[in-house]
């Protein structure tokens, strides 16, 4: 049979679902853009050839050449099945998004290479780029594009630590640290959630994709269910702590949702997202007995 062409409500509903199920304490590690080392405007064919590129190093055993967006490389370096993954989903308008969205933006579209931030960002001086898109956040930039990668570089380090308190104890300066960069993070979406240009410019990056599943509808749905998929990643950390026994941690997690700033129907809604996979699983041991 064909395949027919989704409806708007049933697009939107499949966009949704994908920011739900990419809201994960994964979320940058599995986001394509940061397994390929490229840049967010990089084309079709610039995926194809840094894939063949990730295959030839990684069949030879020889180190794999920086990529053009090269920023946080994952160590160790992602195996064949993640960079397949990772092309897949730059390969499909709505995975793509998503992770467009939950990467490192050019103040200036298709000028990645030229753009200051990210070319300190490839250098590994992450806190330059903070710096710069610092002044330039205080000075209105375009579009916003300066709030929302300080947003995605705050939530990314504050997982990257994340990940690290979950097999190491931290001090108190470095809990102090995480709490301050939950709260840059947080702050920061926020703003965003009231600023138009930046959905406009989102909205005419979907354009772009000429795709009729992505619409601008999906972006005001997508603009609604970012609070509560943002939360669902930090509750989602708070049952794995208390899967582990750390107690101390699960309710350090949880004080930072309740200090998110965010409504109290997203923080709602953000905790039955992460409890959900737990009542399905309950659901069919129940039904097996």
């Amino acid at each position: 049979m064909p395949k027919t062409t989704p409806t708007n409500g049933e697009a939107d509903h499949e966009a949704l679902a994908l920011l739900r199920d990419s809201a994960t304490p994964e979320l940058y590690h599995r986001n394509g853009f940061r397994v390929l080392e490229l840049p967010v405007d990089a084309t079709s064919k610039d995926v194809n050839r840094r894939k063949q590129m990730v295959e030839m190093a990684t069949a030879n055993g020889v180190p794999l050449p920086p990529g053009a967006g090269r920023c946080f490389p994952l160590d160790p370096v992602p195996d064949e099945f993640t960079v397949r993954d990772a092309v897949q989903r730059l390969g499909d308008p709505e995975r793509r998004l998503v992770d467009e969205f939950f990467w490192f933006w050019p103040h200036e579209q298709g000028q990645s290479k030229s753009d200051q931030g990210l070319q300190h960002l490839a250098k590994g001086n992450h806190e330059r780029a903070s710096e710069i898109w610092g002044q330039q956040e205080a000075n209105q930039s375009v579009s916003h594009v300066s709030t929302h990668n300080l947003a995605v570089l705050h939530h990314l380090l504050a997982l990257l630590w994340e990940s690290h308190a979950r097999s190491n104890n931290l001090s108190g300066d470095e809990h102090k640290n995480i709490e301050q960069l939950w709260s840059r993070a947080f702050r920061r979406w926020q703003k965003l959630l009231d600023e138009e240009g930046f959905w406009s410019r989102l909205t005419a990056r979907v354009r772009e994709f000429e795709d009729p599943r992505l619409t601008a509808g999906t972006v005001r749905r997508l603009r609604a269910a970012l609070p509560a998929a943002l939360l669902s990643i930090n509750a989602r950390l708070a049952l794995q702590a208390v899967e582990q026994g750390k107690k101390d941690s699960a309710a350090r997690l949880v004080e930072v949702i309740r200090k998110s700033g965010f409504p109290d129907e997203a923080i709602k809604d953000g905790l039955r997202q992460a409890v959900e996979p737990v009542r399905a699983r309950i659901k069919a041991l129940c039904k097996a007995a």
